[in-house]
């Protein structure tokens, strides 16, 4: 034994045991106060960057829908001005009686040729007639590849200001490409943009919007960031990652040099992605200052134990001094003692002698634990969190008062129970095997998500941690679970879901899962050899109505088409909505001969021509509140499109039903008219 541990085996048991108690206290705190810290760090990062990616996925939508109601805009007035090319004066006279579609440009349209000189721009002094804008991206895309498209921010060649531009192609009568209308916006004056960018995130975050393509800020909440160049690639691995179309969140250092929490989402219409920024020590502010009152209690709590263990020490031990005083004057005066065998010349060996002293203590540190015991559950009955422990048969040891507010009955009744008592049986099974693997295989589960059917019949989602519990040999006697219930996340999780891909006005499936349904449809094909058609469905006179009586009756009768649609269809079809009047029903495994595919679809589509062009009744109420019915008729031109596995794309069969209802529309509306069967883009009358 060294000298060391003599000199310390020497002090008094009251020193030791303040020094042992101390040191134990003072690892443990510091110990917990550092895991503490790393976990909130942790979380409170996680839930920051859970509200970013929400508010740059509400900012994405909101930009989304501005860019996708331009260019549909702009492509309906596109579609008129193809007879008008040749007289440029009557061409600007006629865009010049569009001042809402003006309204939507801050720096003015203009319109190309099919070689990409201007023809007509407004405002005038913006003089760009006669310049050629072939090298701008948006109508290049648009005179080349025929489709609308949303530019680059470039600096303006006639304003000498950073804009970017959206275009759409002006088609003819034969649908080939004969100029482009392109609309302008510059980006430092007041735009569309500006509603979800003009804010900073925060104190001092920020919001960027950002064209990967050329790696440039298109706009920020700084408006000093504009047309910005981001670095290189390879010289930040998180933006990379963004330009290359990841969404997630990630830390990254921003051009001031100050450790950012950035979050990002991608824009559908355009090769645009939203940053929303915020510092880190913005976002760990509240952690911070946790921090430094946890250091000042845990310093506070060292001192405070240190002092108390003392006295209480002294305090507990002051019956043995007076007790060994009280037996050595009765061995002076030798009365009869009744002695024990002392092991050790120390506090313990004294506290022996005084055995009956030893039985009260006992006594009363029964009460103490008896009293801790109703504090624990008193801590646990007050947790927002169902937790409980269970043997090894899966009979209830404990439950706080979640778990029995849950079941609707007593501790008392729960405790020897199992789940059969309280669970329906397929979650009893579920529940069941998760149990033996805790209790079996010594495993901790981390994640498990339990739908558990209640004898009450309300179902409900829980996220839990079971864990399993041991004795000092190693042996697990039970399990103890924590539970928290995210019923309300997930239906929050399932209408958001919904939203993403369902049409807010109509509850129909929206483009994107028309084409997801599209692309299951061709390969189900593939595997059959069955034909699927497309039905692509536009309103003929849907524009009077809403101009004479505002888009409050517009909306009653897009939701009314929606609804006959879905009636004149089985429940396997597919109804969705592009926007506008436009509407696309998919038919699937019709047959395996093009010609009686065809005749299947010509019943279709007329019982849908015919309950579309039954009259709508609408009732509405004016300013002064009063009810009026509106009596509307509206046709329809429908183009339908075959399709089979050996045939086109998702896309290429979109545009061939659409062609073939242009060609509806052309021949004078009202009617029905199928694409030719193959990549031709002709067309058949039904």
């Amino acid at each position: 034994m060294n000298a060391k541990k003599k000199n310390f085996l020497a002090l008094s048991l009251q020193t030791r045991v303040t020094v042992l108690a101390l040191a134990v206290f003072t690892v443990g705190i510091w110990a917990f106060s550092f895991y503490i810290r790393q976990i909130l760090q942790e979380d409170l990062l996680r839930v920051a960057g859970d509200q970013q990616r929400s508010v740059a996925g509400y900012i994405a939508v909101e930009i989304n829908h501005e860019l996708s109601d331009r260019l549909t805009i702009m492509s309906q007035i596109a579609g008129g001005l193809a007879p008008l090319m040749q007289d440029t004066a009557v061409l600007q006279q006629t865009l010049e009686d569009q001042p809402a579609f003006l309204h939507l440009f801050n720096a003015g349209i203009f319109v190309t040729d099919a070689s990409g000189d201007t023809l007509m721009s407004l405002p005038e002094s913006a003089q760009r007639i006669g310049i050629n804008y072939q090298d701008r991206d948006y109508v290049a895309d648009a005179l080349k590849y025929g489709k609308p498209s949303v530019g680059s921010p470039v600096m303006g060649r006639a304003l000498s200001a950073p804009v970017f531009g959206m275009a759409v192609p002006i088609l003819n009568a034969q649908g080939e490409v004969v100029g482009a209308l392109a609309g302008i916006t510059e980006l430092q004056k007041a735009n569309f943009l500006d509603q979800v960018t003009q804010n900073p995130y925060g104190k001092s975050g920020y919001i960027l919007l950002v064209n990967a393509g050329n790696r440039t800020i298109i706009t920020s909440s700084d408006r000093g960031r504009i047309m910005e160049k981001l670095p290189e690639p390879g010289v930040n691995a998180l933006i990379d990652r963004y330009i290359s179309g990841a969404e997630e969140t990630g830390i990254t250092i921003s051009p001031h040099g100050i450790e950012v929490l950035a979050s990002s989402r991608q824009l559908a219409v355009a090769d645009w992605y939203v940053v929303v920024a915020l510092p880190t020590d913005e976002a760990l502010a509240p952690f911070h200052k946790l921090e430094r009152r946890n250091e000042l209690a845990a310093i506070l709590m060292t001192l405070l134990v240190g002092v108390l263990t003392w006295r209480v020490m002294h305090r507990q031990l002051q019956p043995v001094h007076q007790a060994i005083s009280k037996l050595t004057m009765l061995t002076d005066q030798n009365l009869p003692l009744q002695t024990l065998n002392v092991e050790h010349d120390d506090e313990i060996g004294r506290l022996i002698e005084s055995f009956n002293r030893l039985l009260a203590v006992l006594d009363r540190r029964e009460g103490e634990l008896k009293s801790s015991e109703a504090k624990l559950t008193t801590i646990l009955d007050n947790v927002n969190a169902h937790i409980f422990m269970k043997d090894t048969e899966g009979r209830y040891l404990f439950a706080n008062r979640c778990v029995r507010e849950m079941f609707n009955t007593a501790l008392e009744e729960i405790v020897g129970r199992t789940d059969e008592q309280f669970l329906d049986t397929e979650s009893r099974v579920q529940i069941h095997e998760n149990d033996r693997q805790v209790l079996e295989e010594g495993r901790t589960l981390r994640k498990e998500e339990t739908i558990i059917g209640l004898n009450d019949g309300q179902p409900r989602t829980f996220l839990s941690v079971k864990l399993p519990l041991r004795d000092d040999k190693g042996n697990i006697y039970a399990l103890c679970g924590i539970s928290t219930d995210i019923t309300d996340y997930k239906h929050r999780e399932k209408e958001m879901s919904q939203q993403a891909s369902h049409d807010e006005l109509s509850g129909l499936p929206n483009r994107r899962l028309l084409f997801d349904r599209l692309d299951l449809a061709i390969a189900a094909s593939k595997r059959s050899n069955l034909y699927g058609a497309l039905l692509f469905i536009d309103l003929d006179n849907f524009k009077p109505l809403n101009d004479g009586h505002g888009h409050e009756a517009g909306d009653l009768l897009l939701v009314e088409v929606a609804r006959r649609l879905q009636n004149c269809v089985r429940e396997v079809d597919t109804v969705a909505r592009l926007g506008g009047d436009e509407f696309v029903v998919m038919i699937q495994n019709l047959d395996v001969d093009g010609e009686r595919s065809r005749n299947q679809v010509v019943v279709i589509a007329e019982k849908i021509h015919a309950a579309l062009s039954e009259p709508y009744y609408f009732q509405i109420r004016s300013a002064q509140r009063y009810a009026s019915t509106i009596d509307h008729v509206c046709t329809a031109s429908i183009g339908v499109c075959l399709f089979r596995s050996d045939e086109q794309s998702a896309e290429d069969i979109l545009r061939r039903a659409d062609q073939a209802m242009y060609a509806v529309k052309e021949s004078g509306r009202n009617g029905i008219q199928f694409a030719a069967i193959g990549n031709s883009s002709m067309v058949e009358t039904a």
